[in-house]
C-alpha cells in the first residue's frame, strides 16, 4: 500500500540525486510520479548539488499565482542553468490559471 497518492494533474517535486535519470526503466521518482498521474515534475539526470534545484518556495509560489506557464515558472525559479536538471511536462501547463 502506497504512503500517499498523487492527484491527477499535480506537479511533483522531489529533491534527490539522479531521480530523472530514466523515464523508461528503473524505479526513479520522476518516472514513478508520471506513471501515477503527476502532470509535471523536475529532477536531475545525474548527481547535482541541491543548489541546482529551483527553491520550492519560489517555484510553487509562482506556479500557484497562475500568471505563468510551467516553463516560465521553471525559468524564473531556477538559480542557474545545469545540463543535469530537466523539467518534464507540458511547458504551457498552467494548473491555476482560472483561480
Amino acid at each position: 500500500m502506497p504512503a500517499f497518492e498523487w492527484q491527477q494533474g499535480s506537479v511533483g517535486y522531489h529533491i534527490a540525486s539522479q531521480e530523472c535519470q530514466s523515464l523508461r526503466r528503473g524505479e526513479y521518482w520522476c518516472k514513478r510520479m508520471l506513471e501515477e498521474g503527476v502532470a509535471a515534475t523536475l529532477g536531475p539526470v545525474g548527481e547535482v548539488y541541491v543548489q541546482a534545484f529551483s527553491p520550492p518556495e519560489i517555484f510553487f509560489a509562482l506556479l500557484t499565482e497562475g500568471r505563468l506557464s510551467l516553463a516560465e515558472v521553471y525559468f524564473y525559479s531556477i538559480p542557474s542553468w545545469s545540463w543535469k536538471m530537466v523539467l518534464v511536462g507540458d511547458p504551457l501547463y498552467r494548473p491555476f490559471k482560472n483561480e
